[in-house]
């Protein structure tokens, strides 16, 4: 399963850069008056500026299926990386082909808009490039007290506002406009990004499953697990190792959803269970929750129980987790008894080690080890205890920055990158 997961991932980026601008590009080839034949490269940059516009609005809106594929944070890497393509055509567009008055300003305005959501986007919510580039990392640090999420999130959805005023340049210039079955198609692909974003928006704020607090317990000074319960159709559609939205309606400062790892597995223990780190203002208000308090609860999102599920016999699972990042990989060593397991967890120094009363009863099936302590494994320590083989898929679940590290080693040691699996937590 880790070997398609990249196949497939990389399949996608095949879809959304090209297979989708493709029928733009052949039906407004197809009807495009010969006048205008020297505008067609500058008029193509801004078919493939818009399409993967609107790709991207698709993606924020979460589709199940696709994250069920590659998982949500790939897909946000995609959903990123194609705003920014799309931000270079755009410029590219203009800067060649000039216009006037309303088609002029609905262009322009679109850009500028699209082009500051994108910059504001690229420091706030892309944990997955923050986390590689250390200025930037800084930057959102010296700012989010400032701009809080739940800003960061209206600020986003300005990329619906950039759309439509794209739609409407697209659909002011009179030859564009005369191209019958290009005209469709936009129509088609504009109705399809904004339908699926708006039936996100829905299931995110009106249709979502309600809770209730059960418990709040402190498991570490910073650390706090919540238990939750929900309707059985709500737990069927979340799985172990997954992360959910959660949201309280009735608290201020709490109504805009965050996203936090499972630690058990809710279908089978009737509940959901979260072990959150204080890091911002709603996680730090966590441990002052009243029980009984009602909270929103999305669908499950992540890969990482299906992987497992659809692995061969043979095959034997390495799981790496370096701090509060452990949480998914405790509900997976849980589930999945049947398979031979090594498991490696680290913390810092000053921490404590989470759940250990769980790795001492797992520690008693003949198919699992463990290897727990504070402070980073020593090259001597991982050459005894880190298991390397052809047979072995490799699950990382850990700060960005440890993900990297052990990818990197483990590439070094001949494990090939298919067999290497982390999720980018950064949003």
């Amino acid at each position: 399963m880790l070997r398609e997961h990249r196949f497939i991932f990389n399949m996608i980026w095949l879809i959304v850069l090209l297979t989708i601008p493709l029928p733009l590009i052949v039906t407004l080839g197809n009807g495009l008056p010969e006048v205008f034949g020297s505008r067609v490269l500058a008029i193509n940059l801004g078919v493939f500026a818009y399409s993967w516009m609107l790709s991207a609005i698709f993606l924020s809106s979460q589709p199940k299926w696709l994250d069920r594929i590659i998982g949500l944070p790939d897909m946000y890497i995609i959903h990123g990386v194609t705003a920014i393509f799309a931000v270079i055509f755009m410029y590219l567009h203009d800067q060649l082909l000039k216009s006037s008055g309303l088609i002029e300003l609905t262009g322009e305005w679109s850009m500028n808009i699209f082009i500051g959501v994108v910059a504001y986007s690229l420091v706030f919510m892309a944990g997955w490039l923050t986390s590689r580039i250390n200025i930037l990392m800084k930057i959102k640090k010296m700012l989010e007290k400032i701009f809080k999420h739940e800003l960061s999130m209206w600020i986003h959805r300005l990329n619906l506002v950039a759309a439509l005023l794209a739609f409407l340049h697209v659909l002011l210039i009179p030859y564009i406009r005369s191209i019958v079955p290009f005209t469709i198609l936009v129509i088609l692909y504009t109705v399809i990004a904004f339908g699926a974003y708006g039936h996100y928006a829905y299931n995110k704020y009106l249709n979502v499953q309600v809770g209730l607090l059960k418990n709040v317990r402190k498991v570490d000074s910073n650390i706090t697990e919540l238990t939750l319960t929900t309707s059985k159709s709500a737990l069927r559609k979340i799985e172990t190792g997954d992360f959910a939205f959660i949201s309280f309606p009735n608290v201020k400062g709490m109504k805009e959803p965050h996203p936090f790892s499972i630690l058990n597995i809710p279908e089978r223990d009737g509940y959901v269970q979260m072990s959150i780190e204080g890091v911002g203002d709603f996680t730090k208000n966590l441990p002052n929750l009243e029980i009984g308090e009602k909270v929103n609860l999305t669908r499950g999102y992540g890969v990482l129980s299906s992987m497992i599920e659809k692995s061969g016999k043979n095959e034997k699972f390495v799981l790496i987790g370096g701090g509060i990042g452990v949480v998914p990989l405790l509900g997976l060593a849980d589930k999945f008894d049947n398979k031979d397991i090594t498991f490696l967890y680290t913390v810092k120094k000053d921490k404590k080690l989470l759940y250990q009363e769980k790795f001492e009863l797992w520690n008693e099936r003949s198919n699992f080890k463990s290897y727990s302590q504070n402070g980073r494994f020593t090259t001597e320590q991982l050459d005894k205890c880190l298991p390397i083989g052809e047979e072995y898929n490799y699950i990382i679940a850990g700060p960005m920055v440890m993900n990297l590290a052990y990818e990197k080693m483990l590439k070094e040691k001949g494990i090939k990158k298919n067999r290497i699996f982390y999720e980018g937590f950064n949003f």
